[in-house]
């Protein structure tokens, strides 16, 4: 923690941005959010609002450190404003009207969740910019015509570094073998050695072949691994490294068979609840292992549990669960991951969302909401990255009723 903060303090921009950006101790008023000004490297020191300059829009609490990196790394002329629902409510009529007046000026808005009701008066919004990879929240009926939605997939990288991680502690069982020989403490005949497994030659299933499928496979072709995936779109060619690239409930099922590891990194959405049931748990290899990095709700989850407690697959690796974090942290009471009690299955390794948690992955998020907010600023639209489009279903209606009853979904 000591490091992240020294790191944070470094990176922060020169004091006159941290004065222009630091709301007031009641975070209140309408008026006062329309003070918090402050400009990209290329800017002069002034703090003034400048209608010349275009709107950037941060809706809802922003931690100190968020904005200011954002700052440092804009290089266009900016009005930087922050509003946070929550604590900036309007008081009165006056109030209410210099919100509609500030909605309808904003640009670009940077947002991890806003109201239809909301987005639609932000008549001239180029860029709605989601810090996250989940989008679920979004109603693309809201969404402005001319407004492009883009999302972050800055956790991609310590994602799929995740992904490997367990599939070798799978294999390699590293920290059994240094337990049992700290037990054993004395050298014993090779012969007489546990032996483990190797990832290469093995088969590895993608099931949502986007930004972290991508880098996964990128990952586990260097092991020698054989990596097939399935995608909503049905694309022109297969993509190296794979060796097919399916889509439909057909291709499903053939991962699911074929698969020694299979990945799910979905997101969530109602076209995604439930992707995967017991029917698709039955179909796996007894000795395949399930990795879960994407929804929660993508997997059924008794089936899932009753699948491991009998062990009909060899394991699963769970950071997403069915109980949502944010939820978790809004109660009053504590709140479990799941109902069922995956933690005292022996043939499952589990962790709290932690898989794209890393020191790097902040930075890398706010440059790259930057250069998405210079790119509208200089009109360079073909620049904007992760730029998404409205959902559609894995499968037709039909499918969904002869499988699992589920709404399938896209990819993530």
């Amino acid at each position: 923690k000591e490091r992240l903060r020294a790191w944070r303090v470094r990176r922060c921009p020169p004091p006159h941005f941290a004065a222009a950006l630091r709301p007031s101790p009641r975070a209140r008023g309408v008026a006062r959010a329309l003070g918090y000004a402050a400009m990209g490297q290329g800017a002069s020191a002034s703090h003034a609002y400048d209608a010349r300059r275009p709107l950037l829009l941060l809706w809802g609490p922003a931690a100190a450190e968020e904005v200011a990196l954002l700052s440092s790394f804009l290089q266009s002329e900016w009005n930087l404003q922050l509003w946070d629902p929550e604590a900036d409510e309007p008081e009165n009529e006056q109030e209410r009207a210099q919100l509609e007046q500030l909605l309808q000026r904003v640009t670009v808005l940077v947002t991890r969740r806003v109201e239809p009701r909301v987005l639609q008066k932000m008549t001239q919004l180029k860029l709605l910019q989601m810090p996250l990879s989940s989008h679920e929240w979004l109603d693309w009926q809201s969404v402005p015509p001319q407004c492009m939605v883009c999302n972050s997939h800055c956790m991609s990288i310590p994602v799929a570094e995740y992904v490997m991680a367990a599939v070798l502690s799978w294999e390699v069982r590293l920290h059994e073998m240094d337990a049992k020989f700290r037990k054993q403490r004395v050298l014993k005949d090779l012969a007489l050695v546990t032996k483990h497994g190797e990832v290469h030659g093995k088969t590895l299933g993608i099931v949502g072949y986007g930004h972290v499928g991508e880098q996964v496979a990128l990952r586990a072709s260097a092991f020698g691994m054989r990596i097939v995936a399935l995608v909503r779109t049905p694309r022109g060619s297969v993509p190296p490294p794979l060796e097919w690239l399916g889509t439909g409930e057909d291709a499903l099922v053939k991962l699911l068979e074929v698969s020694d590891y299979v990945l799910v990194s979905l997101p969530m959405s109602r076209q995604t609840k439930e992707l995967i049931g017991a029917r698709h748990l039955a179909k796996m290899k007894p000795s395949a292992v399930l990795i879960n990095v994407g929804a929660g709700a993508a997997i059924h989850e008794a089936a899932l549990y009753d699948a491991l407690k009998r062990k009909r697959i060899g394991g699963a690796v769970l950071d997403s669960w069915w109980e949502a974090a944010d939820a978790a942290q809004e109660s009053e009471e504590p709140r479990m991951p799941s109902q069922f009690a995956f933690h005292k299955l022996d043939n499952c390794i589990i962790s709290q969302n932690s898989a794209g948690w890393t020191e790097e992955h902040l930075e890398r998020r706010w440059k790259e909401i930057a250069a998405n907010a210079d790119s509208v600023a200089r009109n360079e639209l073909h620049r904007v990255q992760c730029q998404l489009r409205p959902p559609a279903s894995f499968f037709s209606t039909s499918a969904m009723a002869a499988t699992n009853g589920a709404t399938r979904g896209p990819q993530r």
